[in-house]
Order: C-alpha cells, then sequence, then structure tokens
C-alpha cells in the first residue's frame, strides 16, 4: 500500500511539473467560467502537501499566505502566484512525503485520524491514498483549464 501512495505522489509531481512548465505568473490567473485559477489550485495542492507533512510528524511551516488557498476561503481571482517559487515548495514537500511514506509499517498505516474521510475509513493509510486522490482530481481541473483556455494539455 505505501509503495502505491508514494508512487502517486510522485506521478501526480511529473504531472504538475509538465502542465506547468513554461507557464507564466500571469498564466497562473487564467481561469475558466467560474472555476478557481490555476495558480489558486496549485496553492492548494502545495497547502495541502504541508498538512500532509503535518500529519506525519513531519516539521513543515505553512505560511501565512498559504491560508488563502484554503477549501471554502472567498475565491480571489487576482490571487498571483510565484511560478518558480511555488514549483519549488511542490517538489520539496513531494519529495519529504514519499519519503516518508516509504518509512511508514503495517501499524503506522493502521492508525486511526481523528477525521472522517470519504468512504468510512479513518485510518491514516487510506488518509494517505484520500490525499493523494485529492491532488489527482486537482491536476486533471488544471489540465481542463488548460485546454479550454487553448494551452496545451497532457497529451
Amino acid at each position: 500500500m505505501k509503495h502505491e501512495i508514494a508512487s502517486n505522489y510522485q506521478k501526480n509531481t511529473g504531472f504538475l511539473q509538465y502542465l506547468l512548465n513554461g507557464l507564466t505568473d500571469n498564466d497562473m490567473l487564467t481561469r475558466t467560467g467560474e472555476s478557481n485559477t490555476i495558480g489558486w489550485i496549485l496553492g492548494h495542492l502545495i497547502l495541502h502537501r504541508g498538512k500532509t507533512l503535518q500529519l506525519l510528524k513531519i516539521p513543515c511551516e505553512i505560511h501565512e499566505s498559504e491560508n488563502a488557498f484554503e477549501r471554502g476561503v472567498e475565491k480571489n481571482v487576482e490571487l498571483k502566484i510565484d511560478v518558480a517559487q511555488a514549483i519549488k515548495d511542490l517538489m520539496s514537500r513531494g519529495e519529504q512525503l514519499v519519503k516518508r511514506i516509504l518509512e511508514l509499517d503495517k501499524a503506522d498505516l493502521q492508525r486511526t485520524l481523528d477525521m472522517s474521510l470519504p468512504g468510512g475509513k479513518n485510518d491514516l493509510g487510506s488518509g494517505l491514498s484520500f490525499a493523494a486522490w485529492h491532488e489527482t482530481f486537482h491536476i486533471g481541473q488544471i489540465d481542463l483549464i488548460k485546454v479550454a483556455v487553448g494551452m496545451e494539455g497532457i497529451k
């Protein structure tokens, strides 16, 4: 299980690198209809990688500015994001996640979490699987936004 979860994070990082390649800070403001911007989605993923690191007891400072990317906050379509810094944070947090996930044993993965997860399970393994799926979902959003506005998506 831990190898599959770690692999999903690695694949997500690769897809994000591909999707973000060549995008400018202004491209981060791209959106369709009422969607969030590409930058907001990226910031949201970085925030959640940080929260997942904290769940795994890995020190990770969540910067005050990252709170703007929390689910349910008021939408700000003018919110700027620095692509280079965002990619650096995404990569760093991803590497730490994969390393820590691969260190987990069966007892760690079965540890009960104090949160509800879709599907009714609330163990760490299920939480990590859901977090990786959450990223994959948002990667699909970025891909759809890019294609809808005439940019190249995942092929």
